[in-house]
C-alpha cells in the first residue's frame, strides 16, 4: 500500500476541510476557473455583438438621412416643367421637401383614405392640413371641401391647398369664406425663386 503524504495533498489540509473549501472558492473566483473563463468569453461576445449592432444602426441611420437629403435636394431643384410631369405622390414629396426645408415637421398621410389631407405640417405648435393637387386643369371647389374636412379630422388650426395649376373662381370664393390658404402656380414660381 503506497504511502500518502496528506500534508502535501491540496485536498487534505485539515480535518475540518476548510482548506479544500477555500481552494474551491479561490478557483471559482479567479481566472483558473473554467466558469470564469466561459463567463468572461460570453460577456465579451455580448459586448461585441452590442457594439456591432450599434455601429450597424448608426450606419443605416446615416445612410437613410443621406438618401433623404439627396432626394429632397433633387425635388427642390426641380424646374416647374418637371413638377408639371410629376405623379401625385411625387408632388406631395416635393411639397414635403419644401416644408421640411422651412423648418416644419412633416407627416405624409399617404394615398387613399387620407381624409382630404396629403400632408400634415407643424411648426411652432401650429398644425396645418395640406391638400396637394398636381393638375393640368384648374382646381375646383372639391379640393377646398376636402381639405376643410381634413381640418376637422386631423384637428388642425389651418388648412391649405397647393397646386401647380390655378384655382377656379368658385374655389377661390369658398376658400376665402372658410380661411383656406391657396397656393397656385404663381406661388410655386415664387417658391422656386427662393429655394
Amino acid at each position: 500500500m503506497p504511502h500518502i503524504n496528506r500534508k502535501k495533498s491540496p485536498a487534505f489540509c485539515g480535518e475540518d476541510g476548510r482548506y479544500m473549501d477555500k481552494q474551491i472558492l479561490y478557483r471559482l473566483i479567479t481566472t483558473e476557473s473554467p466558469l470564469f473563463v466561459i463567463g468572461g468569453a460570453l460577456a465579451t461576445f455580448a459586448i461585441i455583438v452590442c457594439v456591432l449592432k450599434f455601429i450597424l444602426w448608426a450606419l443605416k441611420s446615416t445612410f437613410k438621412a443621406m438618401v433623404k437629403s439627396a432626394k429632397h435636394r433633387r425635388y427642390l431643384r426641380s424646374p416647374l416643367s418637371k413638377i408639371d410631369r410629376m405623379k401625385g405622390d411625387e408632388f406631395e414629396q416635393f411639397l414635403a421637401a419644401y416644408f421640411e426645408s422651412e423648418g416644419y415637421k412633416v407627416t405624409v398621410t399617404g394615398g387613399t383614405g387620407d381624409y382630404g389631407a396629403d400632408l400634415i405640417i407643424k411648426r411652432g405648435g401650429v398644425k396645418t392640413a395640406v391638400q396637394a393637387k398636381r393638375y393640368r386643369n384648374s382646381v375646383g371647389v372639391a379640393a377646398v371641401q376636402q381639405v376643410l374636412g381634413a381640418k376637422g379630422h386631423y384637428h388642425t388650426r389651418s388648412c391649405m391647398v397647393a397646386t401647380n395649376s390655378y384655382f377656379t373662381k368658385a374655389a377661390r370664393k369658398l376658400a376665402k369664406e372658410n380661411g383656406v390658404k391657396l397656393w397656385d402656380r404663381n406661388d410655386l414660381l415664387k417658391l422656386k425663386r427662393r429655394v
